[in-house]
């Protein structure tokens, strides 16, 4: 075991903490603080209540919950894109009741044609991403067989390059972050050691988003359900008052 983190190590979680700390939604649990703990560093991040995380984590909800906040994380990338010149950027979550992939939010020419778009495990390089949890940078899109080219007709753009990431929490991969260019060739292996701790926070920032939206569903539920008995109670008390005033009637003749 090592006791020391290597720099990459410390370079990303100081990534995942400054783009948490970016953040200011009520949809997405607050990163409180970046910690000395042993030997590196621990983020602290706020707890949602008394809601259990890990009963959470398994619960199916709709991406399409999220599009606010898959805003923000395009917001906080357009210095990226700037950064590295590149062309569009898109963020893709896998839909927990469908299987699907769907295209959450995109930033570039033909964005608003990819957004809500779905496309199945496996299909394209996306859905190969998602299933296979690998990184990938292409250099031209058209010499890959697994491209899907039906959305470059729809979008009306044909992009070559592309850097794509999954998306992971706890080991899991939940969605697929890709960036792609019209020139060929136009990512390196040093791009995608920038943007891998970017979308390691984007993935804590979706899922934390997950997590709460369904911490505050459930909440809304059991005040529903508690509401329901009282009101059940309070017909049946009524109920057996009523009763209670015939029997005293019956009792009187």
């Amino acid at each position: 075991n090592r006791e020391y983190p290597t720099v990459h190590e410390i370079t990303r979680i100081k990534w995942e903490y400054g783009i948490l700390r970016s953040f200011k939604s009520d949809g997405i649990i607050q990163a409180l603080g970046l910690n000395k703990y042993h030997n590196g560093l621990m983020l602290v991040l706020e707890d949602t209540g008394s809601v259990d995380l890990k009963s959470l984590y398994k619960s199916g909800i709709d991406p399409l919950t999220f599009l606010p906040m898959a805003i923000q994380l395009v917001t906080i990338l357009e210095e990226i894109q700037r950064l590295l010149d590149v062309f569009s950027l898109s963020f893709w979550l896998i839909d927990d009741k469908t299987g699907e992939l769907v295209c959450l939010q995109a930033k570039g020419p033909g964005s608003e044609d990819l957004v809500q778009q779905r496309l199945a495990l496996g299909q394209g390089i996306t859905g190969w991403v998602a299933q296979q949890g690998e990184n990938l940078i292409i250099p031209d899109t058209w010499e890959d067989e697994r491209h899907f080219k039906s959305v470059d007709k729809k979008t009306g753009v044909s992009i070559h390059s592309m850097l794509s990431i999954p998306l992971r929490v706890k080991g899991e991969v939940i969605g697929v972050l890709n960036l792609v260019d019209l020139r060929v060739a136009h990512f390196t292996q040093n791009d995608l050691l920038l943007l891998e701790p970017i979308a390691a926070a984007a993935a804590i920032a979706i899922e934390n988003a997950r997590l709460y939206t369904t911490a505050q569903q459930e909440i809304a539920e059991r005040k529903e359900a508690q509401a329901a008995l009282l009101d059940a109670h309070n017909e049946l008390k009524e109920k057996n008052a009523q009763l209670q005033e015939l029997n005293a009637s019956k009792d009187k003749f």
